[in-house]
């Protein structure tokens, strides 16, 4: 299953969803991207989210470089997974024809209440906050699929 997460400028959340999921799923056959509604193309992870993947997870995002989500990321994805409901109804409303496959990832993983609050500009203990919030939901959407996941790291 190729999924796209979206958040806002893909410095922050959606990367760290993409590398941990990448990491969770390492072996399912199952592939992650990220985009942002806003991203400035090319920009680096931000330093906090960095940090926190290295130190708490062993996963180098040093390469990542924030891409604008586009039409034919949507459409190569088989499911779109925002950060918030925000994202999420911007991009129903942008392509309601791929609206189907576009949830939060709080919807995916069974907790349709739970949205992933941003952490620019924080300390690093909210992007640690930030980074186990998504590995319980990536987690949980992994187990939804019948993939186990370790989410003991």
């Amino acid at each position: 299953m190729k999924i796209l997460f979206v958040c806002t400028g893909n410095t922050c959340r959606s990367p760290m969803a993409e590398f941990l999921f990448n990491h969770l799923s390492s072996g399912t056959g199952h592939a992650a991207r990220s985009a942002g509604i806003a991203a400035w193309t090319g920009d680096p992870i931000s330093e906090g989210a960095r940090q926190v993947l290295e130190q708490d997870y062993g996963i180098d995002a040093s390469s990542h470089r924030a891409r604008r989500v586009h039409e034919h990321q949507i459409e190569e994805a088989d499911l779109v997974l925002t950060m918030n409901g925000q994202q999420q109804d911007h991009l129903k409303k942008l392509l309601p024809d791929l609206k189907a496959k576009i949830l939060t990832l709080g919807e995916a993983s069974g907790e349709p209440l739970v949205e992933i609050a941003d952490p620019f500009g924080r300390d690093e203990s909210v992007y640690r906050t930030t980074a186990a919030q998504i590995v319980t939901l990536v987690g949980k959407f992994l187990e939804s699929l019948g993939q186990p996941s370790d989410r003991s790291e």
